[in-house]
């Protein structure tokens, strides 16, 4: 169990850290939405949706 929380608290501070990136990429891709709330929706789903 504990190498489990681990392993999800280094995905999470992956995401985070790469939270505009994965924006950037996810917009050119589809190029729908708004790049500044892809953003803010990489954040909020690190966390399951609560808010950081």
């Amino acid at each position: 169990m504990e190498k489990r929380k681990q392993i999800i608290a280094s995905m999470r501070e992956i995401c985070m850290k790469n939270a505009e990136k994965l924006a950037e990429i996810a917009w050119e891709e589809t190029r729908l939405g708004r790049y500044q709330y892809k953003i803010i929706k990489n954040r909020n789903a690190v966390f399951g949706g609560r808010s950081v």
